[in-house]
C-alpha cells in the first residue's frame, strides 16, 4: 500500500501495487523516483511528478520533510502531490512491485 502526500497537508492510503498510469495520474503528471532509503532490500521512496517545480506546484511540506529526514543537508524541495512507496522486488523475475 502506498500513501498519497497532497501539497494541501492530507494523506490517505492508495492500495497497490500500482500500475504506471495510476502513480501519473495520482501525482499529476510524468514520474519522478525520489529513494529515501533502503529497508530489508526494499526501496523506501518518494514518487513525485517529475516537472512539478516547472508546472509551479506548491511545496508539499510532508514530502519535504520526509526528504530532509532521509538525506540530511538537502536543500530542495518536494513540490505537488508525492506517493510514499515501497519498491520491492518479486521472485526471481527482477519484476518491481509499487506498493
Amino acid at each position: 500500500m502506498a500513501t498519497l502526500l497532497t501539497a494541501s497537508g492530507e494523506s490517505r492510503d492508495v492500495p497497490g501495487p500500482l500500475t504506471l498510469v495510476q502513480m501519473q495520474t495520482q501525482v499529476g503528471g510524468w514520474i519522478e523516483l525520489v529513494t529515501l532509503r533502503v529497508e530489508r532490500g526494499a526501496r523506501i521512496a518518494l514518487v513525485v511528478d517529475d516537472e512539478g517545480k516547472l508546472k509551479g506546484k506548491p511545496v508539499n511540506i510532508a514530502a519535504t520533510a520526509l526528504y530532509h529526514a532521509a538525506l540530511p543537508g538537502v536543500q530542495d524541495v518536494i513540490v505537488g502531490d508525492a506517493l510514499l512507496v515501497r519498491v520491492e522486488h518479486e521472485g526471481v523475475t527482477g519484476q518491481e512491485a509499487w506498493r
